[in-house]
């Protein structure tokens, strides 16, 4: 069994794509937050080097470890006919589309609104608009 046949079957492949789109995901949101509460800048940076860290954290927890219906258990540990691998994949797959669709918008709010309307206020008002009509307090 070669390498890249060994990533892909243990997840770990899915799970760096799910890391990598989560943490630019965090970034943006970072980055807004950060510029709205006029927080130092050293925060940014301190985020960005964070998630950095934590990425061959998350893969090495991914080689290790799998999701089964008990519960997180150790790779070894789970014959073959009680690994839920594919089941796994699919969930990340799931939550992978998912982040990258909240990626787009982001970046369309970010950029489609920010040009038209021509200054980051407008579009962080229209960024806290549209959150409240879709997640209503």
């Amino acid at each position: 069994m070669g390498l890249v046949s060994e990533l892909r079957r243990r997840n770990v492949l899915r799970m760096a794509v799910l890391y990598v789109v989560a943490a630019w995901l965090i970034v943006q949101v970072a980055e807004v937050l950060i510029d709205l509460a006029k927080l130092p800048d050293w925060i940014g940076t301190t985020t960005l080097w964070l998630l950095a860290v934590g990425f061959p954290i998350a893969l090495i927890f991914s080689w290790f470890y799998e999701l089964t219906p008990e519960g997180i258990s150790l790779e070894r540990d789970v014959t073959p006919g009680e690994s839920m691998t594919h089941v796994t994949g699919r969930r990340l797959d799931f939550v992978v589309i998912s982040l990258l669709c909240a990626a787009a918008v982001v970046y369309c709010i970010r950029h489609c609104l920010g040009s038209c309307c021509g200054s980051r206020r407008h579009t962080t008002f229209v960024v806290i608009f549209l959150g409240h009509l879709i997640f209503p307090t």
